[in-house]
C-alpha cells in the first residue's frame, strides 16, 4: 500500500514562511510556531534550499509515500512549486530541522 499525502504547506506557513498573518493548522499561527517556522527557515535558506520546497520534499522521503497532493491558487505557485520540485535536497537537512518539529 502505498500513501498520497496531503497538507504539506500546513494551512500555509510552510510555503509563506513565517509571517505575522501565516496560518498553521486553519487558524493564525502562534508566537511559538512562527519562531519555529522561522529557524526551520534560517537553516533551510542557509542550505540554499527555500522553505516550500523542503515541505513538499519531506514526505517523499517515506517508501510508503507514493506521491504528494499540492494545491496552488495561482499559475505562478504552480510554476513555483514545479521549480521547487526540481533541486535536489540534502536528506540530512531534514533531520538538521527536527529539533523545531511543528507537532
Amino acid at each position: 500500500m502505498t500513501l498520497v499525502a496531503g497538507g504539506v504547506f500546513n494551512s500555509g506557513i510552510l510555503a509563506t514562511g513565517p509571517a505575522p498573518s501565516a496560518y498553521f493548522d486553519y487558524v493564525e499561527a502562534s508566537a511559538d510556531i512562527r519562531d519555529r517556522v522561522g529557524k526551520i527557515q534560517s537553516l533551510v535558506n542557509g542550505a540554499g534550499v527555500d522553505l516550500p520546497a523542503v515541505a513538499m520534499r519531506f514526505p517523499l522521503q517515506s517508501p510508503v509515500v507514493a506521491s504528494v497532493l499540492i494545491g496552488a491558487a495561482t499559475p505562478s505557485i504552480v510554476e513555483r512549486n514545479v521549480v521547487s520540485l526540481a533541486h535536489p535536497i540534502n536528506a540530512s537537512l531534514y533531520s538538521g530541522c527536527a529539533p523545531f518539529a511543528l507537532r
